[in-house]
């Protein structure tokens, strides 16, 4: 029997690569409904952390602007960024997660 997998690429950073205000909206958008579009980013969180959808390029210039305008640091989107040009699918966020001397670091 041959089964057919997909795998997928994540990267990993800490979450105190993030503001405690992108802790507190990615939280929020976790939970919102994502039916009517409105949130820009897929967010499941966990705890200790969040597992974002990462959505390579291009990106259609509403998504990019509703991204830029979402509430979150530039650092945040920073990340996310890195996680495209790394080709990702998936960004993690987790409390356990590496820090990086070439990322901001944020202490809350």
């Amino acid at each position: 029997m041959t089964i057919s997998l997909e795998f997928q690429r994540v990267v990993m950073l800490s979450t105190g690569h993030i503001t405690k205000d992108d802790n507190e909206r990615l939280h929020e958008m976790a939970l919102a409904d994502l039916e009517d579009g409105a949130q820009p980013f897929l967010v499941a969180s966990y705890y200790g952390g969040f597992l974002i959808r990462v959505l390579g390029e291009p990106i259609f210039p509403e998504t990019l602007h509703q991204r830029e305008n979402a509430g979150l640091s530039d650092a945040f989107l920073a990340l996310m960024k890195l996680a495209a040009e790394h080709k990702a699918d998936w960004l993690r966020l987790d409390t356990d997660g590496l820090t990086s001397d070439e990322l901001p670091t944020f202490e809350w």
